[in-house]
């Protein structure tokens, strides 16, 4: 029951079929037979976009990255303001779980982009590139990630900067008293679409405010984007098709017209596209190979049919 709740919400926000004030059903263009919309995918196109075009809404300022350290509290909060700048910049990745841009200079955490207004937006890369041995990989899961931590010191440093008691501030929810996550790297995006649906639409929008037990999901590890090939359908619980489209539920961010949503709609058939090309990163320890081998006899009789090849 919950499942095909959850796919019609999902495929009703992805589809854009829901009502918006602004836009009546017949806006919506005709959902088109070609999945890739006539355009060759192209799986470096894919990853370019995901490094540099901000796509779903801010989430904070810029200048933030260098001032959240003041909400801290007790030894933290101690040891940042001692700290040099370098020092508390890694502090500060370290506090929120955040991945370093490959090969970049910017100081700004992957997944993370500049919205030309001073602003930071998030894309896919802000859960599906994290870290290894210290080594940021994208679209490695990131299971160091702390939505609920991040998005309560942002409201904290609002309200410092307003002149108010930030101390008094609760943990961050998403609407419809959605939890962003509720353990350190995990996430309960797989219901972020509902949500924007609801947004969207007053009438749904009542009803999950009325029952947002609807709307509790899996709080789980964001998965590695390697295994995406193997699948024929996609998140925790199998519920969407593999599509363009269903990799979309972020750009549909009620702070985008319809219009801005549906332009988003070539990118992501190159990002798609990204996504299935990605193979495994190498493990760069040494590996027992007696071990191993025994290993994978286990695995293959009691864990392969759950976990694939």
């Amino acid at each position: 029951m919950r499942r095909s709740f959850l796919y019609r919400i999902l495929v009703a926000a992805l589809l854009a079929t829901g009502s918006h004030v602004a836009y009546a059903e017949t806006d919506a263009p005709p959902i088109p037979e070609d999945l890739n919309l006539g355009i060759t995918p192209d799986p470096q196109k894919g990853y370019e976009i995901l490094l540099n075009a901000p796509m779903a809404a801010p989430v904070m300022r810029e200048s933030d990255i260098k001032n959240l350290w003041k909400v801290w509290v007790g030894s933290s909060k101690a040891i940042a303001e001692s700290a040099t700048p370098e020092e508390r910049h890694a502090m500060t990745f370290e506090r929120y779980g955040w991945a370093e841009r490959p090969n970049d200079t910017t100081g700004l955490p992957i997944g993370y982009l500049p919205d030309g207004k001073g602003n930071l937006a998030t894309n896919c890369f802000a859960c599906h590139g994290g870290q290894v041995g210290g080594t940021s990989i994208p679209s490695a899961g990131n299971v160091h990630l702390d939505l609920t931590t991040l998005a309560t010191d942002v409201r904290k440093l609002r309200i410092l900067e307003s002149g108010g008691d930030h101390t008094k501030v609760p943990d961050a929810q998403a609407p419809f008293k959605t939890p962003l996550s509720i353990h350190r790297g995990s996430t309960s995006a797989v219901v972020f679409a509902a949500v924007f649906a609801g947004l969207r639409d007053p009438e749904r929008g009542q009803l999950y405010s009325q029952h947002p037990e609807k709307l509790l999901h899996h709080d789980i590890n964001p998965p590695a984007w390697w295994n995406f090939k193997k699948k024929d359908m996609i998140y925790a619980d199998a519920f969407a098709p593999k599509t363009p489209r269903q990799l979309m539920p972020f750009a549909y961010s009620p702070f985008h017209t319809l219009d801005q949503f549906y332009g988003f709609e070539e990118n992501f058939v190159h990002i798609k596209a990204y996504i299935e090309s990605i193979q495994p990163p190498k493990f760069p320890h040494p590996i027992d190979r007696e071990l191993a081998t025994r290993g994978q006899v286990i695995f293959e009789r009691v864990c392969s049919d759950g976990h694939g090849t």
